[in-house]
């Protein structure tokens, strides 16, 4: 017992009605690969030019606040550099002072 046909299947039952339906399905496919390969190259392009995101809805970081950002992310890396000379003195003229402590320590028990 097959049911009668309803208003969906008299319609489908068209060949015209198929190919425009697979014309449809097969175009929007197509709009969403182009737009995903558009999206993915934008955002390629836009990490090659160093271009951050700076809003997200009602967020958004000001320019200044970014260049103040990087600007003392340059002053503490030069604060470290510089810094990094005096730790190799200080580890040096402590070895020294190790050194002169052990000789001390050596003549003290030599006397005893």
């Amino acid at each position: 017992m097959d049911a009668p046909p309803n208003f969906l299947d008299s319609i489908f039952d068209n060949g015209v009605v198929l190919w425009v339906a697979r014309g449809l399905l097969i175009s929007a496919a197509l709009v969403l690969a182009v737009g995903g390969l558009y999206l993915v190259l934008s955002v390629l392009a836009r990490i090659r030019n160093r271009e951050w995101l700076r809003r997200a809805g009602p967020f958004e970081v000001s320019g200044l606040s970014v260049e103040e950002f990087e600007r003392q992310a340059d002053y503490w890396r030069g604060v470290a550099f510089m810094r990094g000379s005096e730790v190799v003195e200080a580890n040096s003229a402590l070895d020294e002072t190790g050194d002169l402590i052990e000789r001390l320590y050596d003549r003290l028990a030599g006397r005893l």
